[in-house]
């Protein structure tokens, strides 16, 4: 009975969100989850983009690159973009962390999940 209860919480739940909310879970479709060891690189590759198309890369909700144009974040120093529209993150650092989106004319056509491991390291003595 209890667990009845509770599944049918979920499911108010679940409406609320999707009708009250607006909650749209297509927003949230990830690609790719890359997991990368902290201090490496990373590419993340957008599709081949027209000299036509308008583009943007997101890191969340900041927009990171429009066009090939970078604009002043914290990633500047670290991110690159490359000739066919792929990010190129070197060193990968816990502030790379995070859902990286490839616009082109206002529609997101790729999605990564990047998650920044670290590689503990224990010497004995």
């Amino acid at each position: 009975m209890a667990l009845r209860k509770y599944f049918s919480f979920c499911l108010v739940l679940a409406t609320y969100h999707t009708q009250v909310l607006g909650y749209n879970r297509s927003a949230v479709n990830v690609n790719q989850t890359i997991h990368v060891l902290q201090s490496s690189s990373v590419l993340l590759e957008c599709d081949n983009l027209s000299a036509n198309d308008k583009s943007k890369w997101k890191h969340g909700e900041d927009i990171i690159f429009i066009d090939k144009n970078a604009l002043s974040t914290d990633l500047k120093s670290t991110v690159v973009l490359s000739q066919n529209y792929s990010l190129f993150i070197s060193p990968t650092l816990l502030l790379h962390e995070g859902l990286y989106q490839c616009i082109r004319n206002s529609v997101t056509v790729r999605r990564y999940q990047v998650i920044v491991e670290f590689h503990q390291s224990f010497t004995s003595q």
